[in-house]
């Protein structure tokens, strides 16, 4: 969220939807790649291996938390939906 809170002045600035779409789905991924890369992850591989690797771990990540967030809304829609017909 603090990723967010800082990148949305600069991202709204751009006024282009399908730009701004791709600058929120790189914010996260970035910061993500950012921490693992800083960190002791994957210390036995070397350079552009490395890199290509905590940016796999980075964007699976990614997927499954749109897929979280996705599923999570999905089911609260349905109960919304059955809660109503009653």
């Amino acid at each position: 969220m603090v990723v967010y809170a800082v990148a949305r002045p600069a991202i709204h600035m751009i006024h282009i939807g399908w730009v701004e779409l791709l600058a929120y789905a790189l914010v996260p991924i970035s910061a993500t790649m950012t921490i693992f890369y800083r960190s002791g992850a994957e210390r036995e591989l070397s350079g552009l291996a490395r890199f290509g690797c905590l940016l796999l771990i980075s964007c699976a990540i990614f997927v499954v938390v749109c897929l979280a967030l996705t599923t999570m809304i999905c089911i609260a829609c349905i109960f919304i939906g059955l809660a109503r017909q009653h």
